[in-house]
């Protein structure tokens, strides 16, 4: 029952603070009766009988055709398959003989057999080498080794072994970078590479769930040909391949912290899809070892590898914590998730850690930790960590313990709060995601910016040395986010020349004994005050059983009933946790040190409960309490409660909205406000109050149907930043799951699975001190498999894989994009919201060495850009430089350091004999007034056509965010599955009752047209009989629309191609609307084929005109709609043709407005950025805003304002942001029209009736 008077609906929510439901059904009605009035239609019309009779033979032709087996999944099979994963024991492997390698001239080589001995020495102090399970290493075999190295390779270090003349390994060292050879190195450097690969046998063949590879030499640097930077065989290669190759792995993920760029290990994968290489070094633009141009982002794989290849070039020294964990939580989690890997390796170099001469960076050995357990519920915690490098060694030591620490499970250190990110990091980033985003849909976030246009404001707008644009500080926080923007710049300043030889002692930097004095005191604080103690109970779990005497005696069926909290204690104990958790008081038992998390299985819930009244199934708050009790009584600074119930936890919301000590954060359902609680409270605008400003963090998902990668992007781009920088000192999740798919209240579909998941990237905080309350969930099924996963993810349980190649819907993606705007003046960690250009103004990269192709290659030139000095700065090969008449010219003098350009005098693309330009102010050919500050050139790039290898490839449940889409895909995807089963009468009816208009494209007549390809739009109702005739061989239609889901947002049916010349016939008659930039290019194309011979006109009957002829087909012989389909109906079965069907009526129709008296003018320009490109105009306040394939206005214009209707310039559908889909009514006739007398000259022809 629900108390103080509130109204049930009737799914079970209280419905006490939503308004206008009923308002809404009103409209709805409203608009169906004024649409079927109109219409001249009746609930009595009826089909002629001749279509009765084509159907019904349809149906008996159907009804004899063989019946395909149809396979229906079982949407929690992942989740059943969870029960036998149990975390299996972590592996350990290493020789004491590794010792053994070390330099015989040169005793204070910074390789040496200390960083051995010391990494086990503190693992054995902190009980950890006891836990594990002992791997015995072995020699590698021969074969093994030259599985990635060459024969000569392998047979010189072989030549090496037992000889003890010094001078001769001195003199052969010195043929190699950062090399020494000793008698025993051969030996040391087979068992090495044994040692990984047996590491990863045990992995891979379930003996053990994880496991560390304690191991000297090491390897990332070991080349093909080539020793280099202290290794000989590339441990981690040569074990990932072997797990390829044998161990039955398809996918893999080398994460390579080392400080330096490990080159080899990049080299040789460079080419393959099935390994992705992500790299975390200093960099310096090249001026730190090995001092690759390679090392930069901009180097991202080859042919088939193309996109698999990350570099994260720190470009400054002392990154801290806060700069790594950016990377982690912007980049490479996003990544990994998408790419599904099923073995993550890591080189785990220690040398960016606080201390490291080498490095000079100041990670922190509880960073470490925190790295890593991001990873380990990845691959199903297949996980293998391999030492590498790390030259300070008490920082080594303790950071190598700390790893293997949280392999064993245990909870990760307590991280204090973290500063803020650095602004070079902030580069960092954004450069990567630029260079990676046409291959990667994690990466769609950042809003983007035309270098073609000219900045509204120049000092808005100017762009700096850095990348960044300098912004106008008298404007305010909101015009600021708008406007902010980042230009990539690929900057090389390190020489890659190399000496005949090479110095062997002597050659590493030596700290100052006080410096270094300082540094060990500093690390003997940080390690001291590192607790690294943990609770003898994992999880402690709470159920009573008369928590089942609340139930609404009247109402057996309400969905808040007794079984949501039996029907999960049932499913813990059919999957054996209960023996495995402890029965206390959760929030006394985690806090007093006696569990080290808890799970409350309880019920009622309580989130929606204010303080002075109950609400939607609340009567009280019980999570609320639980916080106010442990900053009361525990004496908590900071605790984080996170509230990922479906509906918005209002209660909890106003109970600390004006508090700091707790932080509420929420993902939640909310409509636009008109999902339960139906409260503008539950905004993404709403942030706190007083001194709690910043600390009420609101996701509100504007649709339904939210799956795992919109929950999953939310907690990677805002919760896991904001929680990271915020330190709790405590975890309370409001653990609500009527967000689970099969739920009847929530409508969205987030798996058992990514609730175990978030729990897991959750755990890492607090020292692991996290407590789940159940809150909703309507699905008894579903909620017992969710808090079942939740649990084993505390208890370390491996987790299923989530499913690769998801991407967060469009509205996901706004939602968030909004809140880090919102967000981002309160957290610093949220300051990679920043727009990059749309072209492509990076150089092609091709690596200096390369290892036998992985598949086809693609061949590539880089050219520089000299400036002063050693500084490069690259650009693309493919660039078209053009100078603009009204782009003012700036001399160098002007440009304040900004990097710049040349202009190509004859505006054609350089050729490659071109590409090396000297701008040398001594040498350069060009004068200064040819110069063009880079944000005004007008750069025209070449498009890189993406291989279907790439890792954005597309996926049935993600295309819709890569293609222009259309929304209510599941409305369409019925239709399209009626037309399948039907005739070819049937379909062609279905189709030409429901269209509006008709896009299509085809080969055209005159070759010299300058576009490659456009869409033509025809109004169906006017050009019904006079489509021209196109035959299918005129269409090329290209794979990427073989999915009825590819469908673009801006028109009613469409057919498109890759390789499209327009016909000039059709844009000569009026009737044709073009799409976007290409209008003016084909009018000239049209004015040319109008005075070809033999061109003629023939007016219409209602007085306009289309083509007498089409692409093919005989001289004034039309073909109208049905003839044309029916030509083409193995295309539109086949789904390599697609329809448009757009919505009767949608509830939203009451919100349009009279067209104002002056009429609409289809060249207005967008009201914030000023293009006359696509745009829309908004049918309540009727203001012009560009498109979503321009700058997005319109989006942002419906979002900041509700307004649901917006009109489109170019083709006069009308789109509802509210309903998500394309409507067509004849409410819009008066809209439409005013359109089509600005486009036209004339009436649009009233299609809606009499």
């Amino acid at each position: 029952m629900v108390a103080n008077g509130c109204s049930e609906r009737p799914g079970g929510e209280s419905t006490k603070a939503n308004k206008g439901s009923k308002r809404d059904e009103t409209v709805s009605g409203a608009a169906m009766r004024r649409t079927t009035k109109k219409a001249g239609l009746s609930s009595e019309a009826r089909p002629s009988a001749v279509i009765i009779a084509a159907k019904k033979n349809a149906r008996l032709r159907q009804t004899n055709k063989k019946q395909l087996d149809v396979v229906v999944r079982d949407i929690y099979q992942t989740a059943r398959e969870a029960k036998d994963m149990i975390r299996k024991e972590t592996g350990i492997i290493y020789d004491p003989h590794m010792v053994k390698h070390q330099c015989l001239w040169d005793p204070n080589y910074p390789e040496c057999p200390d960083r051995f001995s010391k990494v086990l020495e503190r693992c054995e102090a902190l009980g950890l080498l006891s836990r594990c399970t002992k791997i015995n290493p072995r020699e590698a075999t021969e074969a093994e080794i030259l599985t990635k190295h060459s024969p000569q390779l392998l047979e010189i270090l072989k030549a090496t072994e037992g000889v003890h003349d010094e001078d001769f390994l001195e003199k052969l060292s010195s043929k190699y970078d950062s090399i020494y050879v000793h008698p025993d190195t051969y030996q040391q450097s087979l068992i090495a590479v044994g040692s990984a690969i047996e590491l990863v046998n045990a992995v891979c063949g379930k003996k053990i769930q994880n496991g560390m590879a304690i191991i000297r030499p090491p390897g990332h640097h070991a080349m093909k040909n080539e020793f280099c930077g202290y290794c000989f065989f590339n441990n981690v290669a040569l074990a990932a391949n072997h797990a390829l190759e044998q161990g039955g792995i398809s996918r893999i993920l080398i994460v390579d912290w080392d400080v330096h760029h490990g080159q080899a290990t990049q080299q040789m994968f460079y080419e393959d899809p099935r390994v992705v290489y992500f790299s975390i070094h200093r960099y310096e633009h090249g001026t730190f070892w090995p001092n690759l141009c390679e090392s930069d982002y901009h180097y991202v794989g080859e042919g088939r590898g193309k996109g698999y290849n990350f570099n994260i070039p720190l470009n400054q020294t002392k990154m801290s914590d806060a700069d790594y964990l950016a990377v982690f939580q912007q980049v490479l989690l996003p990544m990994a998730v998408e790419f599904g890997p099923d073995l993550v390796i890591v080189s785990a170099g220690y040398d960016s850690a606080l201390g490291d001469e080498k490095g000079e960076m100041e990670v922190t050995p509880t960073c470490y930790a925190h790295m890593l357990s991001s990873l380990l519920q990845l691959a199903n915690g297949k996980v293998v960590v391999v030492l590498e490098g790390g030259y300070c060694l008490k920082s080594l030591a303790e950071g190598a313990a700390l790893t293997l620490r949280c392999l064993l499970g245990d909870p990760c250190p307590y991280l204090p709060k973290l500063p803020p990110p650095c602004d070079s990091i902030q580069d960092t980033i954004l450069n990567v995601i630029y260079a990676h985003r046409e291959y990667w849909q994690c990466f769609q976030f950042q809003d983007t910016y035309n270098l073609k246009s000219e900045p509204q404001d120049p000092v808005l707008c100017s762009v700096k040395s850095d990348g960044t644009v300098d912004a106008d500080e008298t404007k305010d926080d909101e015009e600021l986010d708008t406007v902010a923007r980042h230009l990539p710049v690929v900057k090389y300043l390190g020489s890659e020349e190399r000496p005949e030889s090479y110095l062997t002692r002597d050659c590493y930097p030596i700290q100052d004994k006080e410096f270094q004095k300082e540094l060990d005191a500093k690390l003997n604080i940080l390690i001291t005050n590192t607790k690294l103690t943990f609770a003898p109970n994992k999880v402690c779990l709470v159920y009573d059983e008369r928590m089942m005497k609340h139930k609404n005696a009247p109402e057996p069926s309400h969905p808040e009933k007794p079984e949501r909290i039996s029907t999960i204690y049932f499913r813990h104990e059919e999957y054996g946790l209960l023996e495995r958790c402890h029965r206390l008081k959760v929030v006394d038992s985690v806090l007093n040190g006696e569990s080290q998390s808890g799970i409350a299985i309880v019920r009622p819930p309580g989130h929606h409960a204010e303080e002075d009244e109950p609400c939607g199934f609340c009567v009280f708050n019980t999570v609320s309490i639980a916080a106010k009790y442990a900053v009361e009584v525990h004496r908590l600074k900071r605790v984080l409660l996170v509230d990922w119930d479906v509906h918005h936890g209002n209660g909890s919301q106003h109970t600390f909205e004006s508090d700091p000590r707790v932080l509420y954060l929420s993902l939640h359902r909310y409509d636009n406000g008109s999902f339960f609680p139906g409260s503008p409270d539950a905004n993404y605008t709403v942030v706190g109050s007083g001194a709690g400003a910043g600390f009420n963090v609101n996701i509100p998902w504007n649709k339904h149907g939210m799956t795992d990668a919109d929950y999953i992007a939310a907690f990677h781009r805002i919760v896991l930043p904001i929680c990271y920088e915020f330190a709790p000192e405590l975890v309370l999740i409001s653990a609500g799951f009527d967000a689970a798919v099969g739920d009847p209240l929530g409508g969205c579909k987030v798996t058992p699975e990514a609730y175990g998941h978030l729990t897991h990237w959750l755990s890492a905080l607090a020292n692991g001190r996290v407590i789940l309350s159940l809150e909703g969930g309507y699905n008894v099924t579903s909620i017992s498999y969710a808090m079942t996963l939740c649990t084993k993810a505390l208890l370390g349980d491996p987790l299923p894989m989530l499913q690769p190649r998801l991407a967060p819907c469009p509205s996901a993606v706004t939602t968030i994009k909004n809140v880090i705007r919102v967000h981002s003046k309160y957290w610093s960690s949220l300051k990679f919201d920043l727009a990059l250009p749309k072209e492509n103004v990076l150089p092609d990269a091709e690596l200096s060495q390369k290892t036998e192709p992985f598949g086809n290659t693609n061949d590539m030139e880089s050219f520089k850009i000299k400036g002063e000095g050693n500084d490069s700065s690259y650009v693309n090969a493919n660039v078209i430089t053009e100078i603009s008449n009204n782009v003012p010219f700036q001399s160098p003098t002007e440009l304040k350091g900004s990097y710049m350009l040349p202009a190509s005098p004859t505006n054609e693309v350089m050729p490659n004999s071109m590409a090396k330009l000297n701008l040398d102010e001594s040498s350069s050919p060009v004068k200064s007034d040819e110069v063009l500050h880079s944000s005004q050139c007008l750069v025209s790039m070449k498009e890189q056509t993406k291989s279907l290898e790439s890792p954005m490839e597309l996926s049935e449940d993600s295309s819709n965010f890569m293609v222009s889409s259309v929304s209510s895909l599941e409305g369409e995807n019925q239709v399209w599955s009626q037309i399948s089963s039907t005739s070819a009468s049937e379909s062609l009816e279905m189709i030409t009752d429901n269209v509006s208009s008709f896009e299509f494209t085809t080969k055209a007549e005159n070759e010299d047209n300058p576009l490659g390809s456009s869409l033509v739009s025809l109004p169906i109702q006017e050009c019904k009989a006079n489509i021209p005739k196109v035959s299918e061989t005129d269409i090329n239609f290209p794979t990427l629309y073989s999915n009825p889901r590819n469908i673009d947002a801006n028109s009613n049916l469409q057919i498109r191609t890759n390789t499209f010349k327009t016909s000039p016939k059709l844009v000569a008659e009026g009737q044709v609307n073009l799409t976007s930039q290409a209008d003016e290019l084909i009018r000239k194309a049209a004015d040319r084929e109008e005075n070809r011979p033999g061109s003629s006109r023939e007016p219409d009957a209602g007085g306009s005109s289309v083509g007498g002829s089409g692409a093919s087909g005989s001289p004034g012989q039309p073909q109208n709609l049905v003839d044309y389909l029916s030509d083409n109906l193995q295309l539109l079965l086949t789904g390599q043709m697609h329809a448009v069907i757009p919505l009767p009526s949608c509830p939203h129709l009451d919100a349009v407005r009279e067209v104002p008296a002056r009429g609409l003018d289809v060249q207005s320009p967008c009201m914030e950025c000023g293009s006359v490109i696509e745009n829309w105009v908004c049918l309540v306040c009727y203001t012009v805003h560009c498109g979503r394939y321009i700058n997005g206005h319109m989006i942002e214009h419906g979002i900041e304002t509700t307004h649901p209707l917006t009109l489109s310039f170019s083709d006069l559908s009308v789109w509802c942001y509210v309903c998500e889909a394309y409507v067509d009514n004849e409410a819009f006739y008066q809209a439409k029209n005013a359109v089509h007398r600005s486009k036209f000259g004339e009436d649009m022809p009233y299609a809606y009736g009499d």
